[in-house]
């Protein structure tokens, strides 16, 4: 697991990964850079990430 976060951070340049959903809830302490969140909040997410306005701690990144 924390190979897959650590992966997923280099590649998408993110201040943290965002675990849920799935067999998330099995694990018993979060890999180091991430966080609980549930599939709820996913599209919003996307959403977000694909949104040409930027809020927040990727203001001023270029993101495609």
């Amino acid at each position: 697991m924390n190979e897959i976060v650590r992966l997923l951070q280099t590649a998408l340049e993110a201040d943290y990964v965002v675990l849920g959903g799935g067999n998330a809830r099995l694990l018993k302490r979060l890999p180091a850079g991430t966080r609980w969140g549930n599939n709820g909040n996913a599209f919003r997410g996307g959403y977000r990430l694909w949104s040409k306005t930027r809020t927040g701690p990727t203001k001023g990144r270029s993101v495609p």
